[in-house]
């Protein structure tokens, strides 16, 4: 047994601390005897995790009160808020913050007339509406969890920013979706022509040599519903290269329905599908 002797830090007596089979040190008098200070501190009491101490008493509780009182219709009137106690600002007051984004781009968000989720077909084309302006279609999100008309079924969305089709495009006729991001289309002349959609990549669907991924049938099924609304009449731009290494057109497609106008590159983005 390891022994030390010191005098004890209260009483200034001289004991021996013995370390036990435990590991821990206790004091003991020279005779052997476990050392009783008769000095030694009162134990605090124990606290009980979790549980908060019991209010102070005496002649300063009392001050609680009024402390308590005032941070309680501090909290109430909203802190140092200028605005009506309990209410948000309204519309107006937030969107001088920053220019709305329905402001910055002319589009069809700003003639659309606020009538709830009832005026939109499905959810992505409310959340798209939402997203352009928060403020202006708050109505569209009551509940402020950042998403739209969640109550609406799933779809596509029109292209908001624009109400026509671009001019100098190419009427060709549908043939068959091929996969999320590649359909296949004949053209005036009769030839039949693969065509990749540009800026935007779905899952892969497992042809040829590759494997199939997540979302690869779904993002396909996605795009040949869409485009099923076409009635076979779809329009091709151009962008700035003609075909790809594999002799795919390479192109943005549009189509237009009662809804409006569909770039379907940016609608298969928006719905979540590439």
């Amino acid at each position: 047994m390891s022994v030390h002797q010191k005098p004890c830090r209260n009483c200034a007596q001289p004991i021996e601390l013995r370390r036990g089979d435990d590991g821990r040190w206790r004091p003991f008098d020279p005779d052997g005897r476990p050392h009783d200070c008769p000095l030694r501190p009162p134990a605090l009491p124990a606290v009980k995790p979790g549980r908060a101490s019991a209010a102070p008493a005496g002649r300063w509780s009392w001050l609680l009160l009024p402390l308590i009182l005032a941070a309680l219709l501090f909290a109430r009137s909203g802190g140092t808020n200028d605005d009506a106690p309990g209410e948000l600002a309204p519309p107006g007051a937030l969107a001088t913050t920053a220019p709305s984004a329905a402001a910055r781009v002319p589009s069809a968000v700003a003639r659309l007339p606020n009538g709830g989720c009832s005026r939109f077909g499905n959810q992505v084309w409310a959340q798209s509406v939402y997203d352009a302006d928060p403020v202006v279609n708050g109505d569209l999100d009551p509940d402020r969890i950042g998403r739209a008309c969640d109550i609406l079924p799933p779809g596509a969305a029109p292209a908001l920013w624009t109400g026509s089709i671009p001019r100098g495009v190419e009427q060709v006729a549908l043939l068959n979706a091929i996969d999320g991001d590649t359909i296949r289309v004949r053209r005036g002349d009769g030839a039949v022509e693969l065509v990749r959609l540009v800026g935007v990549d779905t899952p892969e669907t497992g042809q040829g040599t590759r494997a199939l991924e997540c979302y690869g049938l779904e993002a396909t099924d996605f795009t040949a519903e869409l485009l099923g609304r076409a009635d076979g009449v779809i329009y091709l731009e151009q962008d700035r290269e003609n075909r790809d290494r594999y002799g795919r057109l390479l192109r943005y497609v549009w189509f237009e329905d009662a809804d409006g106008v569909y770039l379907v590159n940016e609608a298969i983005v928006r719905a979540g599908y590439g």
